[in-house]
C-alpha cells in the first residue's frame, strides 16, 4: 500500500500560538485607547449638558433677578426651571427670595432636562444649592 501525500498542510501549533499572541497584544493596546475615547465623549456630553442647564439658570437669573432657593429646609414641589408656570406672587415666592417679581418671569426656561451620557447616573438632589452632580 502506498500512502498519498497531502498537498494541503494545516497550521502548526506554534503558528497558531503566534497568531493568538499577536491578537492579544493588539487588543491590549486597542481596548484601553477605545475606552479612553468613550470616556472623553461622555465627559464632553456631560459638560455640554451642564452648559445648557447653566444657560437656562443664567437666563432665569437675568429675568427674575434671583436664583431658585430652598425654603425652610425643604424643596418645593415642582421645578422652576423646567415646568414652573406661577399663577400668583405667593406661588412664585415659594421658589424665589423676597424682592423677586412674578412680572419678570418669562419661563419655563428649559424644555427638558438633558438626558446625560449613557451609562452615567445623574443625581440632582438639592440641585439649586450644590448644582448637578454626575456620578
Amino acid at each position: 500500500m502506498t500512502r498519498k501525500r497531502r498537498s494541503n498542510r494545516g497550521f502548526t501549533l506554534v503558528e497558531l500560538m503566534i497568531v493568538v499572541v499577536i491578537l492579544l497584544i493588539l487588543s491590549a493596546i486597542a481596548i484601553p485607547i477605545y475606552l479612553n475615547y468613550v470616556d472623553d465623549a461622555r465627559r464632553s456630553q456631560a459638560a455640554a449638558d451642564m452648559k445648557i442647564v447653566a444657560g437656562s439658570l443664567s437666563k432665569m437669573y437675568t429675568d427674575v433677578g434671583a436664583a431658585p432657593i430652598k425654603t425652610g429646609g425643604t424643596t418645593p414641589c415642582g421645578d422652576p426651571v423646567l415646568s414652573f408656570k406661577p399663577s400668583n406672587q405667593a406661588e412664585f415666592d415659594t421658589y424665589f427670595p423676597a424682592g423677586s417679581s412674578l412680572a419678570d418671569w418669562k419661563g419655563p426656561y428649559l424644555n427638558t432636562w438633558p438626558e446625560g451620557p449613557k451609562g452615567w447616573k445623574r443625581v440632582d438632589e438639592d440641585r439649586y444649592q450644590r448644582g448637578i452632580r454626575v456620578l
